[in-house]
Parts: C-alpha cells; structure tokens; sequence
C-alpha cells in the first residue's frame, strides 16, 4: 500500500475518504458505506490478488471495473458473483486519438496534473 498516494487523493484531488489497505480495511470500507459496500469498483493495480479480493467490495447489482492487466489468471467466487448480481467491465484500448486528447487537455491545463 502507498500511503503517499493516500496523501495525493486527500489533499490534491479532494477525496473525503481514504482506506489504507491492511488488516481492517474491510471493516473500514463496510463502515464508509453502511455494510453496502461501493456501486462501482475500479480496480487498476496491475496486481492479481487485488484484482480478486476486489469482488468483495461491489454492491448488489454493481459494476466491478478491470482496468489493469495481469500476464496471470484471476479467480472469482461465482457463487459470491451471481448472488450479488455482479457485472464486470474490462479496458484495455486506448487509441492514439484518446492519448492526443489527453495530451491536450493536459496541455490546457484542465486538469492538474503535479500531483
């Protein structure tokens, strides 16, 4: 876990809450959203073991999102998957279009990017 990342969501970019992963995090994420746990789920470490463990953060009917890519395979409850009536969206493409208008946007100063 990156405690300075922690320190960026808070202070650069306003995020109210922050959870260090370890030995309570799922308590603390069970308390921030009353036992529900989180409509969406981005998941984007690159790390397999997160990349499971994160199913059990998704709301009923939520969306668990797979932004990273692992060279290793991933397992899931299906049991766990289907009673909480999951969807799961995965990205992997960008296209050069999609990196210029990032650059232009970074370019413009619409979003900080220091941080």
């Amino acid at each position: 876990s990156r405690s300075d990342r922690l320190v960026i969501c808070r202070a650069e970019l306003g995020i109210a809450n922050t959870v260090k992963l370890g030995s309570q995090d799922e308590q603390e994420l069970s308390a921030l959203s009353d036992g529900k746990f989180f409509d969406v789920v981005f998941e984007a470490t690159g790390n397999a073991k997160a990349m499971e463990r994160a199913f059990q953060f998704v709301a009923h009917g939520g969306t668990h999102m797979l932004l990273s890519i692992v060279g290793a395979s991933i397992s899931f409850s299906d049991l766990e998957f289907h009673k909480r009536e999951t969807k799961l969206l995965a990205s992997r493409n960008a296209t050069a279009e999609d990196f210029d208008t990032v650059l232009e946007a970074m370019r413009a100063a619409r979003y900080r990017t220091r941080p």
